[in-house]
């Protein structure tokens, strides 16, 4: 007898389902938030909110190969709404670094994450999306609601920027 995927069961309305789906996804969503927002706290607000929109509207999600997709979609809005709500965000410091708990693909080096402060909001969450959560371009160009080609040319002038960054 082959186990029930969590993600039909939480389509279900299985509660114990979800609460094993915001386990798996939770240190990476925080990492990622944690990086865009450059804020512990805000990251956690960002999380919340989207655990609770995705409880909410997991019922209405198409396919269940796309859960990962839609909930970083739904993150990344919740990102934006936070900075510019915010107008300013707060850098990490040594006391509210994601690392020790976010997986070895989103864990970075403070100068990794100082170089990636510098770079302008729309950049830093494109390198997020592509690089570090591993979405595909189209991917996230979907995600973001913007042309591919336009992706495509940010990502390639914020990452030249973050190869200059780091090559000093």
């Amino acid at each position: 007898m082959t186990q029930a995927n969590p993600v039909r069961l939480a389509m279900e309305g299985s509660s114990q389902a979800f609460g094993e789906l915001y386990r798996l996804y939770h240190k990476r969503l925080y990492a990622y938030a944690c990086i865009c927002l450059r804020s512990g706290a805000l990251a956690e607000e960002a999380v919340q909110d989207t655990a609770l929109i995705a409880w909410r509207e997991i019922p209405r999600l198409r396919s269940e190969a796309q859960f990962e997709h839609w909930l970083f979609k739904i993150l990344a809005n919740r990102c934006r709404l936070i900075a510019r709500k915010e107008a300013r965000v707060i850098p990490l410091d040594e006391n509210d670094t994601p690392a020790p708990a976010a997986p070895d693909s989103l864990a970075l080096s403070q100068e990794t994450r100082d170089a990636l402060d510098t770079l302008p909001f729309d950049e830093r969450e494109i390198v997020l999306l592509c690089v570090l959560t591993g979405l595909s371009g189209r991917e996230a160009a979907r995600l973001l609601n913007i042309n591919y080609s336009t992706l495509r040319s940010k990502r390639s002038r914020a990452l030249t920027k973050l190869r200059g960054l780091l090559s000093d």
